[in-house]
């Protein structure tokens, strides 16, 4: 992961990256343990709220749709290859492969939010519809995921309540989708060209 993204970073951080003793990164008074994970929140094109472990992202981007380069004979789920630290990277539509009806509408934003992450030394970008921010997650409060549509199932692997804006969070591994039958069909379909 990158050694300091902006988007992990607090304003209140001495300069050794501290937070004062009873601050938290939103101001909750939330501290972390040793149980506690890292995680991303952001949206899809559905109102539903998700996370990713933040050890698994390399860096959050934002590009203006120009900067994704679609690519002919692709699958409909790729909305092209970006240019990220003179790397040509893959930008997926993350809600479009997790069986969201309602695709990242490009024309009708003037940024898109990547989040970049490695896979088997590939790098990989998915679209989400906009970040939220970063949370501190207690694992033990993490509980089995309830009404979750048949097609991300596979992909959730658990649900935190936050009580403060009474949201339900569904938790995702970029692993588990970058491991499924479902990646590795997108992925073939795409070297064929079919």
């Amino acid at each position: 992961m990158v050694s300091k993204p902006d988007f992990v970073t607090d304003p209140r951080q001495n300069r050794h990256g501290k937070l004062p003793e009873n601050a938290d990164a939103k101001g909750l008074n939330q501290s972390p343990s040793l149980k506690d994970e890292l995680y991303l929140r952001f949206y899809l094109s559905s109102p539903e709220e998700f996370a990713l472990p933040l050890i698994s992202i390399k860096e959050v981007i934002e590009v203006t749709p120009n900067q994704i380069i679609p690519i002919p004979n692709t699958s409909p789920l790729v909305l092209g290859v970006v240019n990220w630290r003179s790397r040509l990277i893959w930008v997926v539509d993350l809600g479009k492969f997790m069986g969201e009806m309602i695709p990242l509408n490009l024309e009708r934003r003037s940024q898109v939010s990547v989040i970049t992450t490695e896979y088997e030394d590939a790098i990989i970008g998915l679209a989400v519809d906009h970040i939220c921010a970063t949370f501190w997650l207690d694992m033990e409060s993490v509980v089995a995921p309830t009404d979750v549509p048949d097609d991300i199932v596979p992909f959730v692997h658990g649900e935190w309540l936050d009580s403060e804006n009474n949201k339900s969070v569904k938790l995702i591994n970029q692993k588990i989708i970058l491991q499924s039958d479902k990646w590795a069909s997108m992925v073939k379909f795409n070297q064929e060209g079919k």
